[in-house]
């Protein structure tokens, strides 16, 4: 028989609904470890960062992902028309998080649905202001760089 397979530190996904919720708690129920919640929200103007135990107030920035802090609120954005995240749910994230007692990292969603074939190639180099798919780059980053530990 083999060895059971070594838990993984993931980085999970949210956003705001049931699908992502379900898909976190079945990464705990095969006892892998959640290190911390990532989330792309609707771009808007100044954003309340924090970890899980201060709050500090910085500005979003829309090209390099740089406000991908631990988040404990919202903006009152509206949902963009996106053909790649849900958003409707992007408010009670921060809620989430809490009740979770998990690091929250959040990136403003950047661009568009530009790309809307079967095949994608980054735009312009890739992570600005081009398809909104790019958006996800630097917030992983950005997470791995603050958990690296961090293999799924």
């Amino acid at each position: 028989m083999a060895p059971p397979p070594k838990p993984l530190n993931v980085i999970a996904l949210i956003s705001g609904g049931k699908d992502s919720i379900y898909s976190l708690l079945h990464v705990l129920s095969l006892g892998h470890r959640v290190l911390a919640l990532g989330n792309l929200y609707p771009q808007a103007a100044p954003h309340v960062t924090s970890t899980p135990s201060t709050t500090t107030s910085t500005t979003t920035s829309s090209t390099t992902g740089s406000n991908t802090a631990p988040a404990a609120a919202d903006d009152d954005a509206p949902d963009p028309d996106s053909h790649m995240y849900q958003t409707a749910g992007h408010a009670l994230i921060p809620a989430i998080a809490r009740a979770l007692g998990l690091p929250l990292f959040r990136a403003p969603i950047v661009g568009g649905a530009v790309v809307g074939g079967s095949t994608y190639a980054p735009l312009s180099g890739g992570e600005g202001g081009g398809d909104e798919t790019e958006s996800l780059l630097p917030l992983l980053r950005a997470i791995k760089k603050a958990h690296p530990t961090a293999d799924a």
